[in-house]
């Protein structure tokens, strides 16, 4: 990049550095003000200097100074990923921008289709600064130890300092090691703040003792990276005596929401991201009810997300959060688009709705898998806590509960297990559809 495009870029950070100012101070309007103003500078500079939004905004004869505002972008095609991964890089960065000069991120893979994000090295700086101050709201301190269970790699059990935003410090532990040795580690580690995979958390809490529970006492455990349930955070609150907040964070976004501490919503950074909620037809849903997440991206100049379908599905909450805070919300974060089962009679639901059927009835399940094997056939894999075995009339209402849900033509087995199977980054898989 030459002298002229980095003053450009370091402009655009102090702007963009209002986000973190404003996280704390400002109210609805102030912050639909500030969206504005981003949108209307990424979307004039997508249209300008990024090949595949020049082409875009061509063919459907829009003209990028009509979008002024975030209830504007309506009028922008949605891209998803299956689109913008066929492209080259050259055609998704910023003319003049070289890609290999780049923050490379390479999603899990876990849809099935890997994509890398691209970002600056100040727009990535900007955005793990703002994550650090959502942390800080959730009641994390500048100076506080951590500890994470997490992906390092392939090599299970390996160990590494955690040091991705200085001064954070602390220990992360990889999230494919055995469960036991994740213990081990978390009882020689010295921390104020407990994050990582929810499921990999509860696993290891597992092998903690009554003396272990006691000694480490976390402020806050922070959950994140895969789908999270209230069951399963409410375990982990009893577990490590703390309370527990879920991040909904993206390799494209970051932090895109975290669980406000007074209602349980999803706080949505809208600072840095608008977020959508959409129908089958592009349209966006009223509160309490289920779409499509899809998100603009308010710092992204190298490399800019406009109108990007995550493939997530989640429900939209009350604007702005009854807290008090200025931000949208979202009610639940349900899992991935993937996921959803199509069912005989046509109806499309998520999974989500078969586990809440019967997890409340569960206290002695440590995880679950739930698996549409085929248009007429759902199987239940269940995992009771270590040294709990599962009364069999809680099993049969658990398979009664989900039938009921489903309908009818629908067989669902249970069967109980050892181990559940993991994903991309060792992330869970509680829901997966087989029928394509």
């Amino acid at each position: 990049m030459g002298k002229a495009k980095d003053a450009l870029t370091v402009w655009r950070f102090i702007h963009s550095v209002r986000a973190l100012r404003g996280l704390r101070s400002w109210d609805r309007d102030t912050l639909l003000a500030y969206q504005a103003s981003c949108v209307r500078a990424v979307v004039a500079h997508a249209a300008r200097q990024v090949p595949y939004y020049t082409r875009l905004f061509a063919e459907v004869k829009l003209d990028a100074e009509a979008i002024r505002t975030p209830a504007d972008l309506t009028r922008v095609p949605i891209s998803t990923r299956r689109s913008l991964q066929a492209l080259a890089p050259t055609a998704l960065v910023a003319r003049g921008v070289n890609p290999n000069r780049l923050v490379n991120l390479l999603s899990s893979g876990s849809t099935g289709e890997p994509f890398t994000t691209r970002r600056s090295r100040l727009e990535n700086l900007l955005l793990l600064a703002f994550r650090m101050r959502v942390y800080q709201t959730l009641g994390a301190k500048l100076l506080d130890r951590w500890a994470g269970v997490r992906w390092l790699g392939p090599e299970a059990g390996g160990i590494a300092a955690d040091r991705v935003l200085v001064p954070r410090r602390g220990r992360t532990i990889s999230c494919l090691a055995p469960a036991e040795r994740q213990a081990a580690e978390l009882r020689r580690a010295h921390f104020e703040i407990l994050g990582g995979l929810p499921a990999s958390l509860a696993e290891a809490a597992e092998f903690l003792t009554e003396k272990d529970r006691v000694t480490m006492q976390p402020r806050i455990v922070v959950t994140g990276g895969e789908t999270s349930t209230t069951e399963l955070r409410k375990n982990l609150s009893e577990v490590f005596q703390a309370p527990v907040y879920d991040i909904y964070g993206t390799n494209e976004f970051i932090a895109t929401a975290w669980q406000c501490p007074e209602t349980g919503l999803y706080h949505v950074s809208d600072p840095t991201v608008v977020l959508e909620v959409v129908d089958e037809k592009g349209e966006s849903v009223p509160p309490g009810e289920e779409g499509e997440v899809v998100v603009t991206g308010l710092h992204a100049f190298a490399m800019p997300f406009i109108r990007y379908r995550l493939d997530d599905l989640a429900v939209r909450g009350e604007t702005p959060c009854p807290c008090g805070a200025p931000w949208s919300t979202l009610a639940r974060i349900l899992g991935r688009v993937s996921e959803r089962f199509v069912l005989p009679d046509g109806r499309k639901i998520h999974p989500y709705a078969l586990q809440e059927a019967f997890m409340r009835d569960a206290p002695w399940l440590q995880g679950f898998q739930i698996v549409q094997e085929t248009l007429g056939l759902v199987t239940l894999r269940l995992r009771p806590l270590r040294g709990q075995s599962a009364p069999a009339d809680s099993v049969a209402r658990a398979i009664s509960s989900i039938r009921q849900v489903l309908g009818q033509g629908v067989e669902v087995r249970a069967e109980l297990v050892d181990e559940l199977p993991r994903g991309g980054r060792g992330k869970a898989l509680h829901y997966v559809c087989l029928v394509r």
